[in-house]
């Protein structure tokens, strides 16, 4: 006869499974918490400093610059284009004169 005795001890699948599932989350939440830092320029130094030596470490924030852009081109306005105070002219052929006698083949002329 078997003997099926329960042992506290030893892990059921169901505890494996829960254990394998927190560490994965634990994974995931360490990525995002990582990706805000970079975000708000709390970079990892790249450089190492000795010790009586000035840091030389430049941090540049184009982590934040690049997803607020493709931010902005997802959800943001359209991009428009405008000319402010530009007029559209009329290109004519013709010959023309200017004050001072000489001849132009081209010139413009405001609509």
């Amino acid at each position: 006869m078997m003997n099926l005795s329960f042992n506290p001890n030893i892990p059921t699948a169901r505890d494996l499974f829960w254990e394998q599932l927190a560490g994965d989350e634990m994974e995931r939440l360490a990525k995002y918490k990582r990706g805000w830092l970079y975000y708000y320029g709390q970079h990892d130094a790249q450089l190492k400093v000795k010790p009586g030596q000035p840091d030389d470490n430049v941090i540049l924030n184009l982590a934040q610059y690049a997803v607020d852009l493709g931010v902005d081109f997802l959800f943001g306005q359209p991009v428009t284009c405008s000319g402010g105070s530009l007029r559209a002219t009329r290109w004519s052929a013709s010959p023309s004169t200017s004050g001072d006698g000489s001849t132009t083949t081209a010139s413009t002329t405001p609509n």
